[in-house]
């Protein structure tokens, strides 16, 4: 018993820092590390462009009020 939980306390602390075993061999995990990263740098971009849009909408609100309270009409009741 004592054997058992001290192998799932070394599994935990494996896993904590990031060294924690997955099934599969080295290649396999570097693959998931590959994807996650390619994951991680869509999303930065994606994130990125959605703060120009919200920038451009304030200031589309500033230059045409009434344009700009349509487009978020549409935004909001008009898409899926």
């Amino acid at each position: 018993m004592s054997l058992f939980y001290f192998q799932q306390k070394d599994d935990l602390q494996r896993y904590e820092t990031g060294e924690s075993f997955i099934q599969g061999g080295d290649i396999e995990k570097q693959e998931l590390i590959n994807e996650r990263d390619s994951l991680q740098t869509e999303l930065f971009v994606s994130d990125v462009q959605l703060g120009r849009y919200e920038v451009a909408l304030e200031l589309f609100k500033e230059k045409n009020k009434t344009g700009a309270e349509e487009f978020e009409l549409i935004l909001t009741t008009q898409t899926e």
